[in-house]
């Protein structure tokens, strides 16, 4: 299946992280498969196994229509890949996995390791995904970013709608179309955490006061500064779905290498 995606990145440039931190999408079904809705970012957490964020895949596709991911296949174009069995975290995280028949080329593998503050970060995902209308065709232009900063803190963010969570505030900001990207440790493939949203935290500037000429009052001036979020490694790593037996996600991807090397 081929989509109509574009991409302002040439081949040379492009390195083996964009084989293994995908583009998801909503696509027809039809021959060739033609994408409806960009929906964010996922990555390949182990072999045939894509991690995202639940938000990112919850809605229900149209009639006739899947999640898929787009990859950049060795002729340059982009190729939608099925995504099935798509699960969310049965505890109740941000977070979901589907199958996907990939093979990691990256090899990121989720942290087992305490991460502190000051931390040196990278993600790579998709935001400012440009979408047109073209011959009656939806057309999009993938604008994928790498993306680096460190970790300010660790702490429980207050989720307006869904209560509170573990997680890490980055100096990365997070514009939409970031959700659901790994957060890995400079200079390792260690995944930490996951992008979820971002943390806008404001500054008064000025007090509000009286117009000497109307005697209404001016509204106070704030400063917003954004901050990039992401759930935090325990989250993460304790994530457990029906693919998985329920066993947390690490525990089950260090069953399955148990397994292959038995089988070596």
């Amino acid at each position: 299946m081929k989509a109509e995606v574009n991409s302002s990145t040439t081949n040379n440039e492009r390195i083996v992280v964009d084989q293994d931190i995908l583009p998801i999408f909503i696509a027809s079904n039809n021959h060739p498969s033609e994408p409806l809705d960009f929906c964010g970012t996922g990555f390949l957490v182990y072999q045939g196994l894509l991690m995202t964020c639940n938000h990112c895949v919850k809605k229900n596709p149209p009639n006739n229509s899947n999640y898929v991911i787009a990859i950049r296949n060795k002729e340059g174009i982009y190729e939608n890949k099925k995504l099935t069995t798509i699960q969310s975290d049965v505890n109740g995280a941000d977070l979901a996995i589907a199958k996907v028949d990939l093979v990691q080329k990256l090899r990121l593998v989720l942290s087992e390791k305490f991460t502190p503050w000051g931390t040196d970060v990278w993600t790579m995902g998709y935001p400012f995904t440009d979408s047109w209308q073209e011959d009656g065709v939806r057309k999009f232009k993938l604008n994928g970013r790498y993306l680096q900063g460190y970790i300010t803190r660790d702490f429980y963010y207050d989720h307006p709608s869904e209560g509170r969570r573990a997680s890490f505030e980055l100096s990365i900001p997070v514009p939409g179309g970031l959700s659901g990207a790994p957060v890995v440790k400079l200079g390792t493939r260690e995944v930490i955490g996951v992008i979820y949203g971002e943390n806008d935290v404001g500054t008064i500037e000025r007090f509000s006061h009286k117009d000497p000429q109307t005697g209404k009052d001016i509204p106070d001036l704030e400063r917003l500064v954004s901050f990039g979020l992401a759930c935090h490694t325990t989250i993460m790593n304790n994530a457990a779905f029906d693919l998985t037996d329920r066993l947390p996600i690490e525990q089950y991807i260090k069953l399955l290498e148990k397994r292959k090397n038995k089988l070596e």
